[in-house]
């Protein structure tokens, strides 16, 4: 949900490229989605699993790396991860 407060959610899954760097002003708005996103992933992160992240200067790729890492399909998984994001927003 936080992605979608500042329209991040497509830079976050890879769906919204950075433009041609010719079309300076919308590279400097990505730029700053991308940055934004960044801050927010690092935020969100728990601290022993920083290291997987913490060289990346894009948000989206941070967000790449931590959806390989932790993606899977069983349901216990599933139920993990909403259970620790739920307890990680207080």
């Amino acid at each position: 949900m936080v992605f979608h407060s500042d329209s991040n959610t497509k830079l976050v899954q890879g769906t919204e490229k950075c433009p041609p760097l010719e079309k300076t002003t919308n590279v400097l708005a990505w730029d700053k989605h991308d940055n934004t996103a960044l801050a927010i992933i690092w935020v969100c992160t728990f601290e022993e699993f920083l290291y997987l992240v913490e060289e990346e200067t894009s948000g989206s790729a941070c967000y790449v790396k931590l959806k390989a890492r932790f993606e899977t399909t069983t349901f216990a998984c599933c139920v993990k991860l909403c259970k620790t994001l739920a307890h990680s927003q207080y």
